[in-house]
């Protein structure tokens, strides 16, 4: 394995690809930001329905069930989901539009009920 990788990192060396890794890190990561930044197009109101039923049949497989962490949470969609199978739920993102479009869902959903 260890020859596998330097023999690859000697051929990205010799032809240069190797160091254009940082560029094409900077320019997906630009991007990504911009893309989630923008205001969605079309809203998804709700995961799909399955999910959740499927989620409360394997609540009781899990042996701890105190904490979720929703890691790139969105629009906060997968939360309304998870949030009767766990304790806790922590929704985050880099995106702060994302994140307000999270915490208008959670709002929403709290007036309902």
């Amino acid at each position: 394995m260890t020859d596998a990788l330097a023999s690859g990192r000697a051929l990205c060396e010799h032809d240069g690809s190797l160091a254009r890794v940082a560029d094409v890190v900077v320019a997906r990561e630009a991007a990504a930001r911009e893309f989630f930044a923008r205001p969605a197009k079309a809203r998804v109101d709700t995961a799909p329905p399955e999910l959740a039923a499927y989620l409360a049949a394997l609540a009781p497989l899990l042996a701890r069930r105190g904490l979720a962490l929703d890691a790139g949470t969105g629009d906060g969609r997968l939360l309304e989901a998870i949030a009767p199978v766990y304790e806790r739920v922590v929704a985050v993102d880099r995106a702060d539009a994302q994140l307000a479009r999270a915490r208008e869902r959670i709002a929403a959903g709290a007036s309902r009920t």
